[in-house]
């Protein structure tokens, strides 16, 4: 029989998962969608055509083996539980690519046809069927969560509210969710602890309180990988092992660093699958949280498949009351930003975390603070300060937060003046810093004050392979030439309320 690839992917799963910005609605959209993906896809695929061979269905896509002549059926099956199931705010793209005859599906070369499908597909999500909700007749009422469809019913099951809300169908599923991705996380961890059932119930389990941490993290390159891979076999074979990665290495980070706290979780899992996590913690594990994730990740794929990916992750620290949809957008800037680094530093291994302390929304984009704020170029000079290090190798901001843990009986004025003096000019900045230190220690030859000093002038003398300045240390440029001053202070000051003790 003839036979055909039938290829899916979920449309705007962001839009859909974050379209509120309440943690029961996030969790539950995103657990929807999870359900649909692993269960749902697979199950509506083999009862249009049970001969199906199931390539992969997770990370909000599915690759199938199916009878040529029932792909059309498969596709509009899935297609139409989607829309079923969210209440019409969710939809899934699917092609079908028809295999020429004689492709043996074990043994074939797949990567010509593996481009043609990828195309089809980018193809077909360019140029969807236009959807739009009617809001605009008197008798209608927006939904009060989502504001995106008309309100239906009231809210089944109000939590901490007097009065019951207005929503459409798509928010009464959201809240509705499914176990499945909560499960799948916590199936082996030891504790039968509560979730959290706000970020500000998050935020009361941080230190210091009121903080929540976002753990955002996507793989480096997947798309080249998978277009190399030969076989279905081998695209099988990857997919399965990636998303195996992914989940092992959330399952290690929340063992380590997220222990129940007064009986609740200190975390929630947003979206998990494939190559993508996207985590909220209480504030002072996100980064600790964020360093097991991408070290665990390394190791689990080089064991799976006898070579090591790599993921990018950005971490931002927020008042638990920071709009979370602009904070998601901070997180999604500052994972652009470590990606491009990662390129432009030609790593062996692009592993980076970059992060970001969010005191305003000044700044609602890494790239355009980075420019503003933190990389200064002088005209007519050559050289260049940069008050950052970020992003960090995995090592590095391990020595980052040892440091901080180091200091963290350091006084705070003083720490907090010397991530002030490097916004001075670079003469200003100089004397300042050193007038710091000098006080830090005046009147002792040793003990604790020198030792923190010493902490203090070690990080910084790491920090590039040139002299050091305090608070500057000094890069060589290539031609024309000049020095680029850099200091990873800022960075230690950002992160350093957000360090637990060992």
């Amino acid at each position: 029989m003839p036979q055909a690839l039938l290829a899916f992917d979920t449309d705007q799963i962001k839009r859909y998962v974050f379209a509120t910005s309440a943690l029961r609605e996030i969790r539950g959209a995103s657990a929807l969608l999870d359900h649909l993906n692993r269960e749902v896809m697979p199950r509506q695929v083999l009862q249009a055509d049970p001969t199906a061979e199931t390539i992969f269905a997770h990370g909000g896509a599915g690759l199938f083996l199916v009878d040529a002549t029932r792909a059309e059926t498969a596709r509009r099956a899935v297609a139409s539980a989607y829309r079923e199931l969210t209440g019409g705010a969710a939809s899934v793209t699917g092609v079908v690519l028809a295999l020429p005859d004689g492709f043996d599906p074990e043994r074939s070369d797949l990567r010509p046809l593996q481009r043609l499908l990828q195309l089809r597909l980018r193809m077909a999500k360019d140029w969807p069927a236009e959807t739009a909700a009617t809001l605009g007749l008197s008798h209608l009422r927006p939904c009060e969560a989502c504001g995106e469809f008309p309100a239906a019913d009231p809210e089944r099951h109000p939590r901490g509210r007097a009065q019951s809300r207005l929503l459409c169908r798509a928010c009464q599923r959201r809240l509705a969710g499914h176990s499945g991705l909560r499960g799948r996380v916590a199936s082996e961890l030891p504790d039968a602890a509560t979730w959290p059932e706000s970020f500000a119930d998050l935020g009361k389990l941080s230190r210091p309180s009121s903080y929540i941490g976002l753990v955002y993290a996507d793989g480096n390159g997947m798309g080249r990988e998978i277009e190399a891979l030969p076989t279905l076999q081998a695209v099988r074979d990857f997919a399965w092992a990636v998303d195996a990665a992914i989940l092992e290495a959330t399952r290690a980070a929340i063992r380590a660093h997220l222990k129940p706290r007064n009986g609740c979780r200190p975390f929630d899992v947003l979206l998990l699958g494939g190559d993508d996590l996207v985590l909220v913690t209480s504030a002072d594990a996100a980064i600790e949280v964020a360093l097991v994730v991408v070290e665990e990740f390394g190791r689990q794929t080089e064991e799976r498949l006898r070579r090591r990916l790599s993921l990018s992750t950005a971490v931002v620290l927020a008042h638990d009351h920071f709009p979370f949809r602009v904070l998601l957008d901070l997180a999604e800037s500052a994972l652009r930003f470590a990606k491009r680094e990662g390129a432009r530093r030609n790593l062996e291994d692009p592993t980076l975390i970059n992060f970001l302390t969010v005191t305003s929304s000044n700044h609602l984009d890494f790239e355009t603070y980075y420019k503003e704020a933190l990389h200064e170029t002088h005209p007519g000079q050559l050289d260049e300060h940069l008050r950052t290090l970020r992003p960090y190798a995995p090592a590095d901001l391990r020595h980052l937060v040892k440091t901080a843990r180091k200091l963290k009986n350091a006084p705070r004025t003083k720490l907090h003046a010397l991530g002030e003096c490097v916004f001075q000019s670079h003469t200003k900045s100089v004397m300042d810093g050193l007038t710091i230190l000098h006080r830090w220690c005046a009147g002792h030859d040793r003990g604790p004050r020198v030792e923190e000093v010493r902490t203090l002038q070690e990080l910084v003398s790491a920090s590039a392979h040139g002299s050091m300045l305090f608070p500057w240390c000094a890069e060589a440029l290539p031609p024309p030439g000049g020095c680029q001053w850099c200091t990873p202070l800022l960075d230690l000051v950002d992160l350093f309320e957000f360090v637990r003790e060992a």
